[in-house]
Order: structure tokens, then C-alpha cells, then sequence
């Protein structure tokens, strides 16, 4: 499902260890499809909206090669959704990058 305002992504299967994965920063390196995300800054798991967490990411044609994002959690309900808005700059700083949501939805069972 794609929407405007940011990524947007549904996800199937039990939702729990979808969300646990998800709510954990230090495995976003694991999951992260672009070879970017490095590790996490903070080391916390993430617990509610408003909550800020920083990655160390790296990029070959950044000016810097390494650098930090700083993301605000945006949505918080486990087991269903999480999503947070990345920053290059200081969390209450402008400009942000788009938000980047998971939904996590139960797959139906077969023969209902």
C-alpha cells in the first residue's frame, strides 16, 4: 500500500516478532535493505511516540560518508503499527524526511 505522505508498508504473518524486530534499532542493520544503516547510537529499544532514536548510517555519496540520522517515533501500537520520521539534522529541526511506517496485519487463516 503506498500513500503520499511517506513509506508506507503492510506486512503479513505474526505481528508480534514483526514489531519486536522493528522496535529494537540495534537490528535495523540486519533488516535494512540499502547497505546504509550501520548501527544504533542509542542502544534503547523503542517504547513510545515522541521517543527519539539515532542511527549511524553510511552512504559512499554522502559528503561525509558517515553520518547520523536522529528519527522521531511517530506511531507506537504494538503489535499492529510503528512508524518514525528520519532526520539528517537535530530531532526538532526542520527538514524532515518522509515517514517510514510498518503495518502489521494477520494473515488470514485458511478456509475462512
Amino acid at each position: 500500500m503506498k500513500q503520499n505522505a511517506g513509506e508506507h508498508h503492510r506486512q503479513c504473518g505474526p505481528s508480534r516478532p514483526w514489531f519486536d524486530v522493528l522496535a529494537d534499532p540495534s537490528t535495523h542493520q540486519a533488516i535494512d535493505g540499502t547497505g546504509w544503516v550501520r548501527e544504533s547510537l542509542d542502544g534503547k529499544r523503542l517504547t513510545e511516540t515522541g521517543q527519539i532514536f539515532r542511527m549511524a548510517m553510511y552512504h559512499e555519496n554522502h559528503p561525509d560518508k558517515d553520518y547520523e540520522m536522529a528519527n522521531r517515533v511517530e506511531v507506537f501500537d504494538p503489535p499492529r503499527a510503528i512508524a518514525w520520521q528520519p532526520s539528517a539534522r537535530a530531532p526538532d529541526e526542520s527538514p524532515r524526511s518522509r515517514v517510514r511506517r510498518v503495518d502489521l496485519a494477520l494473515r488470514p487463516q485458511a478456509g475462512r
